[in-house]
């Protein structure tokens, strides 16, 4: 038998006239029947024109607060010179006439949606065909468009609607009570009882940062927990290595598990008993579905695509392991790696709702650590924003007085409104700062503009320039700086306030205490009229540092502890955990204090 393909160019796009005829006629008859389906029905879901023109006169007239009757839907048809266009009055009343009863009308609109997604598929199908054409782009990029394409249709077909209080509370009062049944966290588990107790494990479509200093033990500590997810949980991990290889991440997964020292395994100098252990080991980790792609340089898309793939063939995904930030890559330009990161950070967050799975990605802290005494990270070192000098100044948002950075932190001040740009309308507005951190006293440079204005910075802070967003220590005259024209603060919601000014000179300026601010919403904040940098780390719901006395100080106390610092927990509490780390094997494990023993009278 020969399989024929169908020609769908000789036929008809899918269709339901007289269920569009049905549903206006309906609406038109009793007006209150509209708020069933406006919600989940689009213009663009009716297949006839004049039925579009109809519907979108109904919309405006319910969002406008008016009865979309016949009679006013007429009126306004009439007016906007359309009604002979749709068929004439002649046509509304049919369309009233032939409507027998007015409860049908979700299944109407269901008929009508359901033609209308067929027509996205078919239009869908065009797109990727036609991509197929394109020689000019990299088939990964061509593979993603046509993800993108497709995810577009499933998207339209996807509606959640406003829901009484009412029909939550059983749900949550269910799961409420499995919870105190089943004493079981709310997220995956770490594997390590203290943490998961101060996070209640890995929620599911979070970012988590796991954020120090090189030989800290980042990949060591993501390995043992993905292990641990994938060995109790029995759930698939996804591990994205884009430093180390495939046989690399297999020998610390396997010194892990047996106790024997990664340089023994190595060497291959073992003993007969260690290789039996080795032999029980491989066969119990063929068993788990612990996938490893070590791919340099991956971009978000990459990472997409592969992990789209292992999702449709397992059904789930316990959670996603990234090694590390800085070495992955945007498909998108950006003018500094700055943005680029930030873009990461926002696809990546993206991925996880996306999937409904926790990503953890490790990240390298900046090298300001290494200058302080204590170097016992801070939020602030994720950031690649640097600090602003103690005698910068805010301006308050009532536009009555201005704070410098050393007296709000002094003073405790975290509900200060100052401004802040915000990116996508391109306007000036107001936001509270969350918090300010004192990251030290490090080494700052001024820069000099027109008029007298100067900032003084960290070499590592960024400033918005006519270039984009340009490190301080990157800055030259050539360079024009965006600052606020403070002559018009009392008209600052408009964009006529933001100048480019010249920069005169940048000098060297002095040590300085410096600070490092928080603002949740926005990755900016206005001083000394200049729009300077935040952070990258907005979109990571938890943020973990990791920190060795032992590195800096061996002082026998803190040997083999390593701290595990919750900087940042999006639902939950922040502070330090301790578990004890053997560099030798790469394994994490719980830490318990010495306790003596009573003494017995």
């Amino acid at each position: 038998m020969i399989n024929r393909i169908c020609n769908t160019d000789d036929l008809l796009p899918p269709q339901n006239v007289a269920a569009e005829e049905l549903l206006l006629g309906s609406i038109l008859l009793e007006p209150d029947n509209f708020a069933q389906v406006s919600s989940n029905l689009p213009i663009e879901a009716f297949y006839i024109t004049a039925h579009q023109k109809i519907y979108k006169i109904i919309l405006n007239l319910y969002l406008e607060g008016k009865n979309p009757d016949l009679t006013t839907v007429a009126a306004v048809l009439h007016d906007l010179n359309l009604l002979e266009e749709i068929g004439g009055l002649n046509k509304l009343k049919k369309m009233v006439e032939q409507t027998i009863s007015t409860y049908n009308i979700e299944q109407y609109a269901a008929l009508i949606k359901e033609k209308y997604l067929r027509r996205c598929l078919i239009d869908s199908g065009r797109e990727i065909t036609s991509l197929g054409f394109d020689f000019n782009s990299r088939i990964e990029h061509l593979f993603f468009k046509a993800e993108q394409s497709l995810f577009k249709v499933i998207q339209k077909k996807v509606s959640n609607d406003l829901l009484p209080v009412s029909d939550i509370l059983l749900d949550t009062f269910l799961d409420l009570e499995n919870r105190l049944n089943n004493n079981k966290l709310n997220g995956l588990s770490s594997g390590f009882e203290d943490l998961d107790s101060m996070t209640q494990g890995f929620q599911k479509s979070d970012l988590i940062i796991i954020a120090g200093r090189p030989s800290m033990g980042k990949t060591a500590f993501a390995l043992n927990i993905g292990f641990n997810v994938c060995n109790k949980e029995n759930i698939p991990v996804a591990i994205f290595s884009l430093e180390m290889s495939k046989q690399q991440i297999l020998y610390r997964i396997l010194s892990y598990k047996t106790s024997i020292s990664l340089t023994k395994l190595r060497s291959g100098r073992l003993s007969s008993d260690e290789w039996k252990v080795i032999n029980h080991a491989l066969k119990e980790l063929y068993n788990l579905e612990l996938y490893i792609d070590d791919t340099n340089y991956c971009s978000i898309n990459e990472i997409r695509s592969k992990i789209k793939r292992l999702f449709s063939k397992k059904n789930n995904l316990g959670l996603i392991i990234i090694d590390y930030l800085q070495l992955m890559e945007s498909h998108n330009k950006f003018n500094n790696r700055v943005q680029e990161l930030s873009q990461i950070t926002r696809s990546l967050k993206n991925l996880a709702k996306e999937f409904n799975t926790p990503i953890l990605v490790l990240s390298q802290l900046s090298r300001a650590v290494e200058s302080r005494l204590n170097k016992r990270p801070l939020l602030s070192d994720l950031r690649e924003s640097g600090c602003i000098e103690q005698n910068t100044i805010l301006i308050n948002s009532k536009l009555d007085k201005t704070l410098i950075v050393d007296s709000l932190y002094k003073n405790k001040i975290t509900n200060y409104q100052i401004y802040v740009l915000n990116n996508k309308k391109k306007i000036i507005t107001t936001y509270s700062i969350n918090n300010i951190n004192f990251t030290g006293s490090k080494y700052t440079y001024q820069i000099l503009c027109e008029g007298g204005l100067y900032i003084r910075l960290t070499s590592n802070h960024k400033i918005l320039t006519n270039n984009g967003w340009k490190r301080t220590d990157t800055i030259t005259p050539k360079d024009k700086i965006y600052y606020i024209c403070h002559s018009n603060l009392y008209d600052i919601s408009t964009q006529s306030i933001l100048k480019l000014i010249s920069v005169i000179s940048i000098i060297y300026y002095s040590k300085q205490n410096v600070y490092d601010l928080e603002i949740i919403e926005y990755k900016n904040f206005i001083a000394n009229y200049f729009i300077v940098h935040n952070s990258i780390e907005q979109d990571a719901d938890l943020v973990l540092m990791l920190y060795r006395q032992d590195y800096y100080n061996s002082n026998g106390i803190d040997d083999n502890i390593c701290e595990i610092i919750i900087t940042k927990q999006r639902n939950g509490p922040i502070g330090t955990i301790k578990l004890k780390f053997d560099a030798t094997t790469t394994q994490f494990s719980t830490f318990t204090l010495p306790y003596a023993k009573d003494k017995v009278n």
